[in-house]
């Protein structure tokens, strides 16, 4: 493994790797774990966000600063030492930040949506609210796990070489996004609380755990 790169803007990208792992993973266990899902009744979902509204609208704008100030920027470190790593046109490593820069997009897609219906719960049908609750759910459930394969296969390929990052990095990173590309796939099925999804609940931690481990090898460099 080489451990010649280095630099405090490698170090500053990998904190904002832990910091956005980390605070992910709070925000998932303490805040959205129990929303209602879209095929709740509309009496629960109208009173679990009436209940939680200031709750949930901060946990969102937290996440849309975790994503932008935390994974693009661990991203973009990331892809710098990668790009070195690769060599040659960086095939995999602009793929991997791609992936990186789609999960913003989605991420941010999903903040606006559920603000806005926070804030117009009470204007809004109740067939306009499950709507949107559903288009929530499968922008993270199904849509976002996309960018994060993109961006863990990327990264992997190159991490199997073994010279920034030791090589079960690569193994792991592939496995997570293997699980989130699987997990995905719920829609078909249609079952929001179906075998597909905890398949993917798994590859979305997996991904947490492989970014945390990532920013940690970077911040040691």
């Amino acid at each position: 493994m080489d451990n010649s790169y280095g630099g405090s803007s490698i170090r500053i990208g990998g904190i904002a790797g832990i910091v956005f792992a980390v605070g992910m993973t709070v925000l998932g266990f303490v805040v959205w774990f129990d929303q209602p899902l879209f095929t709740d009744s509309i009496a629960e979902i109208r009173e679990f966000f009436a209940d939680n509204e200031n709750t949930i609208n901060s946990a969102n704008w937290v996440a849309a600063l975790l994503f932008v100030g935390g994974l693009l920027l661990f991203a973009s470190a990331l892809r710098s030492v990668l790009g070195r790593d690769e060599g040659g046109d960086g095939v995999w490593s602009r793929a991997s930040f791609a992936g990186a820069v789609a999960s913003v997009g989605v991420a941010g897609s999903g903040v606006f949506l559920a603000t806005f219906t926070l804030g117009n719960m009470e204007a809004l049908s109740d067939g306009v609210v499950q709507a949107f609750v559903r288009a929530d759910w499968l922008l993270y459930s199904s849509v976002l796990p996309w960018g994060f394969a993109l961006f863990l296969v990327g990264a992997s390929v190159v991490m199997l070489r073994g010279r920034s990052f030791p090589t079960w990095f690569g193994w792991l990173g592939l496995a997570a996004s293997a699980a989130n590309a699987v997990g995905a796939l719920w829609p078909i099925y249609g079952d929001p609380e179906g075998a597909l999804v905890i398949v993917g609940m798994i590859g979305l931690l997996a991904s947490f755990v492989w970014i945390l481990l990532s920013g940690a090898v970077m911040v040691r460099k």
